[in-house]
């Protein structure tokens, strides 16, 4: 099985103030992570890590076997950032629209895009169940619906790993159960390698495969059993990770 992500021995912190130390870890081919842990442990700061937005003070990150300071094939990766709805609240933008601008690599800059370009973004769209809303504002959606655009704005460049802050952030409970069904379906179906940070433990420990928490400056990967416990235990939504 391919390794996608290896991380070895990560060290960051803000101002002096440590934000984790020694962190590894590493996701293969069809691998469903939910990475977990309490507001402010630096789960969103990891992703921007493995984005190569933000360097590490120490250790290391390989994307498909590639030091990150010289790996160019970010099109193999996708992003859907959390808030990620915002990106069509301030201009009047179309479903289809909202799509078809993460094709600008492939289109190029003042060129129309293909019939080709255009049946990659119908495909997106049918893959989250959103054809029938091509022509229609985004910004009329439900956020759930919003969200199921932004995961077919990702999927339409078939990336190799989907990397997904809080996609569940915000909508209703049927707009939640809905994603994850969807991205459990690319997992199943369509072996989609899938890395999502989530508060929502209960949720999904049912779709994904691995369950990873940062906390107090650590990870660890959580088996089934404490998986249970903390579902078991969990009073409130800042949780602490059993580390036994």
């Amino acid at each position: 099985m391919s390794t996608i992500i290896q991380a070895t021995g990560l060290r960051f912190q803000y101002a002096k103030e440590p934000i984790f130390s020694d962190v590894s870890f590493r996701i293969d081919a069809g691998d469903f992570v939910a990475l977990t842990g309490a507001n402010g442990a630096g789960k969103s700061t990891l992703l921007k890590l493995l984005l190569g937005e933000l360097a590490p003070e120490q250790g290391s990150i390989q994307l498909f076997g590639e030091d990150i300071a010289r790996f160019r094939q970010w099109p193999k990766v996708g992003y859907m950032p959390q808030n990620g709805t915002a990106v069509g609240a301030n201009f009047p933008a179309t479903v289809f629209e909202i799509v078809m601008a993460n094709l600008f690599s492939q289109i190029g800059l003042m060129r129309m895009p293909k019939q080709s370009h255009r049946a990659q973004a119908m495909a997106a769209l049918a893959q989250v169940g959103m054809a029938e809303y091509a022509k229609r504002p985004f910004s009329m959606l439900s956020g759930g619906q919003q969200q199921r655009v932004l995961l077919a704005r990702v999927l339409v460049n078939a990336p190799e790993i989907m990397i997904l802050d809080e996609p569940t952030a915000g909508i209703d409970s049927k707009g939640i159960d809905d994603l994850l069904c969807i991205l459990s379906d690319l997992n199943r179906k369509r072996h989609a390698s899938i890395l999502m940070v989530t508060h929502d433990l209960a949720r999904a420990a049912q779709f994904a495969s691995r369950t990873l928490c940062l906390e107090e400056g650590s990870l660890v990967e959580l088996s089934e059993t404490q998986v249970q416990l903390e579902l078991k235990h969990k009073h409130h939504h800042d949780h602490a990770c059993p580390l036994a």
